[in-house]
This record gives structure tokens, sequence and C-alpha cells, in this order.
């Protein structure tokens, strides 16, 4: 067996184990790897936190915006349903004497049109409201400061507006319901009736229909009208009296007995021309009503009380379109062509 000496195996003990030059590459190529990738990282870390700022307009910028233009929009749709209910209640001025019919069925529609009206002036308050609230919960940028007060005014004021054009259309609907379906062309009979000649069936119904005017009469008396719709309060309560006292006039004059002679004019001849006569003063009452119920939906009315949040409108959008092109964006880390070309943001 072939033996080595001590001195041999002492020197091989004290031997170190060596790389390769491919492992020593290797080593080196990893070793930078990593510290680029640490330098990198650092990098990206410094350059976030130092563009918080700029992320923070953008972000403000965004919602503010959005927020903002979701409001305009809904007043704008509100301004529509005003238009809406307006062209359908000039449809009575050319149908005076529509049939009950008719007039149940334009009483519904201008019914609903107010009611509709209503949930949306609630719903957009209260949208605005919670985006009023939003905008003074989120951070605003110092240098956003003069935006944020004008948006927060505007919110305000659309808020205020919309208050008072809600109690105007609760009004309208209280006038409404008071008025009922069978009042609200403010007419004062049917004049087919007349054309049957019979005396029962005409004094039946305008008893009824006086029965039916006092009740809306008391209704009426009950309602609190807005400063600008206090005529119209009294031209309706001055309609229905007008109705009361021709009822009157026709029924006691139908209670009586014809007189007999050849030349002796019916009851039901004179009853009705009480009710021509009446005619003519309900016709003036008729223009005054319509004109008012016109004016609670009137577009250029509506369009003037919004003149003061347009003007608001204009100042906002240039300083949202100045900000827009004025403010920095935040910049992106492109990596080295090595790496990909990712971008680090």
């Amino acid at each position: 067996m072939h033996q080595q000496s001590y001195p041999y195996y002492v020197s091989q003990l004290n031997k170190k184990p060596g790389f390769s030059s491919f492992e020593k590459i290797a080593l080196g190529l990893f070793g930078t790897f990593l510290i680029i990738v640490g330098l990198i990282s650092a990098l990206v870390y410094w350059q976030y936190h130092q563009e918080a700022p700029l992320r923070a307009q953008v972000e403000y910028l965004e919602t503010v915006s959005s927020n903002y233009q979701s409001t305009t929009q809904s007043l704008g749709e509100v301004l529509d349903s005003f238009r809406v209910a307006g062209a359908k209640t000039k449809l009575t001025q050319n149908a005076k004497e529509a049939t009950s019919q008719a007039s149940s069925a334009y009483y519904s529609s201008s019914l609903d049109d107010v009611s509709r009206l209503l949930g949306k002036l609630k719903l957009t308050s209260e949208n605005i409201t919670n985006q009023k609230k939003q905008l003074e919960k989120i951070i605003k940028p110092a240098i956003f400061a003069g935006l944020s007060q004008k948006i927060d005014a505007y919110y305000q004021k659309s808020v205020d507006l919309l208050a008072g054009i809600e109690s105007e259309e609760k009004f309208a609907r209280d006038m409404l319901l008071a008025l009922g379906p069978n009042f609200y062309q403010t007419s004062l009979g049917d004049d087919s009736l007349w054309q049957t000649g019979k005396n029962k069936e005409i004094l039946n119904y305008y008893e009824d229909i006086k029965k039916e005017a006092n009740t809306s009469l008391g209704s009426l008396a009950k309602i609190t009208p807005p400063e600008d719709f206090k005529d119209y309060q009294q031209d309706q309560i001055a309609y229905f009296e007008l109705l009361v006292k021709t009822a009157d006039g026709i029924t006691n004059v139908l209670k009586l007995s014809d007189k007999s002679g050849k030349d002796e004019v019916t009851q039901i001849e004179k009853a009705y021309q009480i009710l021509t006569q009446a005619k003519k003063e309900n016709e003036k009452l008729s223009l005054k009503l319509l004109a008012s119920r016109l004016k609670l939906f009137d577009t250029k009315r509506n369009f003037d009380r919004f003149a003061v949040l347009k003007l608001a409108q204009n100042s906002i959008d240039d300083k949202l379109t100045y900000a827009y092109a004025n403010q920095p964006q935040p910049k992106s880390l492109k990596l080295p062509g090595f790496l990909g070309g990712l971008q680090i943001l």
C-alpha cells in the first residue's frame, strides 16, 4: 500500500478551497445586480415620498371635479323637469271645455309632474349636501384653498336655492290636492248637461258641485303660500267662491216651478243666464290661475333664479381649467433597459 509522508498530509490540510474564474464572474455580476436593485428601490422610495404632495393635488382635483360635474348635471336635469311640466300645463289653455275624463287626465299628469319634481329636488339637494360634507372632510392642498372655498359656497347656494324651489313645489302639490280633478280646469260646470234640458239632473249636479267646492275652500284656507304665490291662492279662492255663488243661484232658480204662459222664460233658461254671466267673470280668473300655474314651472323664471349659480359655475370652471393646465404630474421612474424597460411610479 502506497503511503504519503506526514508533511504531505499537513500541506493538504492547510490548502484553502478556491473559486474558478467563471464562479468569480458570476458572483460579481450577482453582487452588482443586488446593488443596482437596492439603489433603484431606494430611489423609488425617495421619489414616492417626494411626490406625495403632487399625488395629493392630483387626487384632490379628480375628486372635487367629479363631484362638481355631477352637481351641475343634476341641476340641469332639474331645469329640464321644469320645461316638461310647463309644457304640459300649457295644454290646459286650449282645453278649457274639456270633458271630465280629459280634465282628470290633465290633473293626474300635473300632479305626477309635481311629485316627480319634488322627488328630484329632494334627491339632488341630499346629494349636494353629501358632496359638501365630503369636500369638508378631504385634505385640501394649500394651493387649492381658493378653489375649495368657491366650490363649497357653490354647493351651499345650490342647496339654498333648491330649498326655496322645493317649498314652492310643495305648495303646488298642496293646491292640486285641494282642487281635486273636478276643479283643475276652473270650469263652472258641464255644458253638455244643459243640453239635456233635465231640470232635476242639473239641480242635483250643482248641489253636489257646491258641496265639493266648499270642501276645497276649507282645504285651501289651511295652505300657507310662498310670498310670490299669495295671489295664486287668493285667485283660486275667488274661483271657488264664484263657483259656490253660481251654484247657489242656479239651484235656487231651478227649485222654482216654471210659470205658465207662452212668453214666459223657463227656469232652466234663467239658470243658464246666471251661468253665462258667471262665465265672463270666470274667464278672467282662469287666465290669472293659468298664469300662476305656469309661473311655478316657468323656464325663464327658473333660469333667472339659477343665474347666481351660473356665475359661480363659470368662475369654478375657469379655476378648474387653469388648475388642470398647470398641475404638475408625478414623474415615472424608468428602469434600465437591461431590466426590461419597466416603469415604476
